[in-house]
């Protein structure tokens, strides 16, 4: 595994998953309940999740292959 890949994987990832689930949360309490405001707690949460695990996962199918 390249870890700069891997590294690299993680930020953008990261970055990505953030703000599309603030995005996302933003509009769900705009739509459903008019308040507009994100849920940042939530975004960085599963924006770490999905950080480390997409690029890992990715790692370790391109070293199986």
């Amino acid at each position: 595994m390249d870890a700069k890949r891997v590294l690299i994987g993680f930020v953008v990832t990261f970055v990505v998953g953030f703000f599309v689930t603030a995005l996302v949360t933003w509009l769900w309490t705009l739509i459903f309940e008019g308040a507009g405001v994100a849920d940042w707690q939530l975004a960085f949460a599963l924006a770490l999740v999905v950080g480390i695990a997409v690029p890992l996962a990715n790692a370790l199918a391109a070293k199986k292959s």
